[in-house]
């Protein structure tokens, strides 16, 4: 006789949502892993890991149709019991267990103790065991963050009219420069692993207007750094039909709004198990390529202008880690990476002041430029550059403190921020300082 198939089948075991909706005393199956037990005598905690975190069940002498001795941790199990209220339990409720079904056992203990809130071995030892590390609930909450940001860059862009494409990572040559190649034979002839989809999506621009790509790009690069892998996933969209980079600038800020929004929404718990606080995106500073430009001509004449008295200057400087910084989680913008060309003085401004004092610094302003102002019997100190209401700011007043009787001038033409209010608020805040602006 002929069966046919009508679609999803309807599970009898529940998942940890939909015991939620339960009432209590209401009899439940459900299967899973065993996280961990404890053994508290006539009593025993069995804690089940299921794909939405961990569900505790509670095991008792003469109630459960089972003898716990034959109970191992990672049993893959399936039980029947009854739901409880107990606010002291993950999600509020516990299941007070009947019977217990082993479906499979490990034939030895595992290698880690994955039911530890934190694996406390060497990453070496992690990869090695991955299978086993992931299922750590802290470990593989990376994951589901990660599942967050492409599923979020997937459903904002086709809100925004794109097309999602799929194309070679086999090629014959590269799609851009400026990266090394893994190269390889593919019959008999040379050929290379992408390490863009550029020409593709640039292709692809000419048939939809919009298009986008999730998928892994490869670069023969040393994992020097936390941002050169040889091997990641690459979010890429085209947009046809601009009337500028801001357009581009736009919708990379309305992609990031709404991933935070979606990550605050469905991935708060792995969140708070990572002790990650998600930044304020609302607005996004930008200084525009053009102003900039506009600036360093300005600048260059100043140090030609003082190239008889002593010039000083401030770098701005931060690492990999400058989104985990307090500073980054405010201003969630990497910028100024040491080793990056974003870290190199703009134009001329290198040549220019070649053989000067140097002040790196992590934050607003520099310590270390205040104390070796300290004392210094100068009759005028100037400040440029960018930005006025961040480093500028900051820095005058370090040197107002570490040089009282000093003038202290900020020439408003050679400065400049992302927001023109923002900026004549700040200049607003120096002149109540006492500090001059030209």
């Amino acid at each position: 006789m002929m069966e046919y198939l009508e679609g999803v089948k309807k599970a009898k075991t529940l998942e940890i949502g939909e015991l939620l909706v339960q009432a209590e005393g209401t009899e439940v199956k459900v299967n899973g892993a065993v996280h961990t037990i404890r053994d508290m005598g006539n009593v025993a905690f069995v804690i089940l890991r299921k794909r939405d975190g961990l569900v505790q069940c509670v095991f008792e002498e003469g109630v459960t149709a089972f003898d716990l001795k034959e109970l191992k941790e990672a049993s893959a199990v399936e039980v029947l019991g009854t739901i409880r209220k107990e606010e002291r339990a993950a999600h509020g409720i516990e299941i007070r267990l009947k019977e217990i079904k082993v479906l499979s056992e490990p034939d030895e203990p595992l290698p880690l103790p994955i039911s530890k809130w934190k694996l406390n071995t060497s990453l070496e030892a992690k990869l090695n065991m991955r299978p086993i590390s992931l299922r750590n609930v802290r470990e593989r909450a990376k994951f589901k963050i990660q599942e967050g940001l492409v599923r979020s860059f997937r459903d904002f862009l086709y809100e925004q009219g794109f097309t999602e494409i799929h194309t070679p990572k086999l090629g014959a040559k590269s799609a851009e420069g400026g990266a090394n190649l893994f190269k390889l034979e593919y019959f008999h002839r040379p050929a290379i692993l992408q390490q863009s989809p550029q020409l593709y999506k640039q292709m692809m621009v000419g048939v939809f207007d919009r298009v986008f790509e999730t998928g892994p790009v490869f670069r023969a690069e040393k994992h020097n750094t936390k941002r050169h892998l040889n091997e990641y996933t690459s979010l890429d969209f085209e947009m046809g039909y601009i009337d500028g980079f801001e357009d581009i600038m736009a919708m990379e800020t309305g992609f990031l709004q709404y991933t935070m929004k979606l990550l605050a929404k469905d991935y708060q718990k792995e969140l708070d198990m990572l002790g990650i606080t998600l930044p304020d995106v609302s607005k996004i500073p930008a200084v525009r390529f053009d102003k900039a430009k506009e600036l360093e001509k300005g600048i260059l004449e100043k140090i030609a202008e003082y190239q008889n008295d002593e010039i000083i200057y401030t770098l701005d400087t931060h690492f990999d880690d400058y989104l985990t910084t307090a500073e980054g989680k405010s201003l969630p913008v990497p910028h100024c990476i040491k080793g990056t060309v974003g870290h190199k003085l703009y134009g001329g401004l290198a040549d220019a002041l070649k053989g000067n004092l140097c002040f790196e610094k992590n934050t607003f302003p520099s310590l270390e430029m205040a104390k070796y102002l300290e004392g210094k019997d100068f009759d005028t100190i100037e400040l440029c550059g960018l930005v006025s209401n961040i480093c500028i700011l900051s820095n005058a007043v370090m040197a107002k403190s570490a040089c009282p009787n000093s003038e202290i001038i900020v020439d408003s033409s050679l400065t400049a921020a992302a927001d023109e209010e923002i900026h004549q608020k700040s200049l607003d805040v120096m002149k109540g300082l006492f500090i001059k602006v030209l």
